[in-house]
């Protein structure tokens, strides 16, 4: 059964066999002037103890029970917290919010100090600078795989590499379109082939 005292008198929920014949019931009832840590029992004065969920703790057994979250104030089981790579404690939204993991290297970061890439993955500065760059001509980030290079070097997207430039149809090589001229048979060639 339950046993439960409140203002002096004793309340119990139970078989009542479990009671007959009991007299008396000796209790111990902790000190006046405090309450007894649910750890390890030594008594917390009145306003020094630390709380949680409804249970008293002394400041040893709640500080190696809870911490802090550092951005909200929430506490936290400490086997529940999470520590980011700034040294801040937080719980799991705040952590969510916060730090991300680098898409290709698994490194955790602040979201800050990430690299948001094309395909909405982050990525830490050196991952994603060996995977993606800015088309010359448009400015937007695209994989490196997914880029074409320009007979001047630059990285240009598809759209972009299309609309610039065109290939001579007798050499192969590539020009800007400016520089191709249309022959009378419909084919377009650079400078050296063309035929008037």
């Amino acid at each position: 059964g339950l046993l439960w005292i409140n203002n002096g008198a004793g309340y119990y929920l139970g078989p009542q066999a479990d009671v007959c014949d009991v007299e008396a019931i000796d209790l111990e009832i902790g000190p006046e002037g405090g309450e007894a840590c649910e750890v390890c029992g030594e008594v917390v004065d009145d306003g020094n103890g630390y709380y949680h969920d409804g249970e008293t703790y002394c400041e040893e057994c709640y500080y190696d029970r809870f911490t802090t979250c550092e951005d909200c104030g929430e506490t936290v089981y400490n086997d529940y917290a999470y520590h980011g790579p700034d040294g801040w404690t937080r719980c799991e939204d705040c952590h969510t919010e916060h730090v991300t993991a680098c898409e290709y290297c698994g490194r955790e970061m602040m979201r800050e100090d990430s690299h948001l890439g094309p395909d909405d993955e982050y990525y830490c500065e050196d991952c994603y600078c060996e995977r993606f760059t800015a088309c010359e001509d448009c400015g937007h980030d695209y994989a490196l795989d997914d880029m074409r290079e320009g007979p001047d070097g630059a990285l240009y997207c598809h759209g972009c590499f299309e609309d610039r430039f065109s290939t001579c149809d007798d050499c192969g090589e590539v020009f800007t379109r400016d520089d191709l001229h249309d022959g009378p048979d419909g084919l377009q060639r650079c400078d050296d082939c063309h035929i008037d």
